[in-house]
């Protein structure tokens, strides 16, 4: 109702700038998403990047997007490209997001729309998500998992969900030649 609430007392104050927008909605649609992205800011969300550049906060490793949801970070920006890697998370709430050309759109938030790349070399599940202590919110966004392996109990090979007590949204998200017992994607 917060959102609704804004929304109303700025159309009633006549602040909107109808030379940008060809639409009412479109207009509180932008604006919405600016209000989230300001309340995100304002609670002290922290951001880090993962890649290969310099302005990367996490680019020294075999484990660097791991490391980066190892560091308690609210949101973690990769870099298109691929990693190997399997990943792990334990019972927090993070949001996943590929689609950067470098780590300085990334910080800066612009996507290009294309897809950072995890590969799983075939030895274990892609992408583990465990934890039910509190209730989490998980994103991931364009993001592919891929030569996932679920191994000895049966889960997914690209992604496994195992007592968990999570929101788990998947937007641009590809899981392909991935195996498992239950599921080889899911």
């Amino acid at each position: 109702m917060k959102n609704l609430s804004i929304l109303i007392s700025i159309l009633a104050t006549g602040n909107v700038m109808a030379a940008k927008y060809t639409t009412w909605q479109e207009h509180s649609t932008v604006f919405l998403e600016r209000q989230s992205q300001q309340d995100k800011q304002s609670a002290g969300t922290t951001v880090v990047t993962v890649g290969s550049d310099t302005s990367c906060d996490f680019r020294i490793g075999a484990t660097k997007i791991q490391d980066a949801i190892d560091s308690g970070a609210d949101e973690v920006r990769i870099v298109n490209d691929s990693y190997t890697e399997n990943l792990e998370i334990d019972d927090q709430s993070i949001i996943l997001t590929g689609g950067y050309t470098n780590c300085t759109n990334a910080a800066n938030g612009i996507s290009n729309g294309g897809r950072a790349v995890v590969n799983g070399n075939n030895i274990t599940t892609v992408l583990y998500i465990y934890g039910d202590t509190q209730n989490n919110d998980i994103t991931i966004n364009n993001m592919i998992f891929e030569n996932g392996l679920s191994g000895d109990f049966p889960s997914g090979g690209g992604i496994a969900v195992r007592f968990a007590d999570l929101n788990l949204t998947l937007n641009n998200v590809w899981l392909q030649s991935n195996r498992g017992g239950s599921g080889g994607g899911l």
